[in-house]
């Protein structure tokens, strides 16, 4: 894994969901509210506006948690992110129960 230097510059984070993926090995994550949970392979967290958000991979690390500028930055091998969101999910299983 080789990742090399700053990716980016100094944001101002105004309350947007930002994410900035430099070589499959550095994210930064803004409009962060709460880091929920994290290991090697899994980190969680729940954005500003309540949805979760996931970051998936191998020998990732937090870098940097910084809540009051709602600001996450981890590192290792990313494989994948992705949102998740509990209400849809509940909502989709309430509409194939029913068929709606």
């Amino acid at each position: 894994m080789y990742c090399d230097g700053d990716y980016m510059s100094e944001i101002i984070d105004n309350g947007t969901q930002n994410v900035f993926l430099n070589n499959r090995c550095e994210i930064r994550l803004t409009g962060i509210q709460s880091v929920d949970s994290f290991d090697e392979t899994r980190i969680c967290v729940t954005c500003l506006d309540g949805v979760a958000a996931v970051i998936d991979g191998y020998q990732l690390s937090v870098k940097e948690v910084n809540l009051d500028q709602s600001v996450v930055e981890a590192s290792g091998d990313i494989r994948g992110f992705f949102y998740e969101n509990a209400a849809n999910e509940k909502r989709s299983f309430l509409r194939s129960l029913f068929r709606l």
